[in-house]
């Protein structure tokens, strides 16, 4: 089965926490989206303006155009991967649990029936 690709949002937190000590150039970022297969244009794209404040935050602004400023994961977007986290695995745990659910009431049901049987 292919596996689904990530929301373009997790995909941006996923890169800010893996950069979590020592930040990020916005290029970076975009070479990273492009390469796992989102399709941002430049660092104008509307998608990206309209994510990137409320996933990250600038440590450094530098106060020249030309100079490079660093980005880091805000406090909250980074608990707000942490709780997307824990959700995708209770789903799946969630699953794993109704199928030794449904197994168990199997086994049950041919029990009861080889004990009629045998009776």
């Amino acid at each position: 089965m292919k596996k689904k690709k990530e929301d373009f949002y997790i995909a941006m937190l996923r890169f800010g926490a893996a950069n979590l000590e020592n930040g990020f150039r916005l290029d970076e970022l975009i070479k990273h989206l492009k390469g796992i297969g989102f399709l941002v244009p430049s660092e104008n794209a509307t998608l990206l303006h309209h994510y990137f404040p409320q996933a990250f935050f600038s440590k450094h602004e530098m106060p020249y155009p030309d100079l490079i400023s660093f980005f880091y994961i805000r406090q909250e977007a980074y608990f707000h991967l942490l709780d997307y986290d824990s959700m995708v695995e209770s789903k799946k745990n969630a699953k794993s649990a109704m199928y030794i659910a449904i197994i168990a009431i199997f086994l049950t049901f041919i029990s009861i029936l080889v004990s009629i049987y045998l009776s």
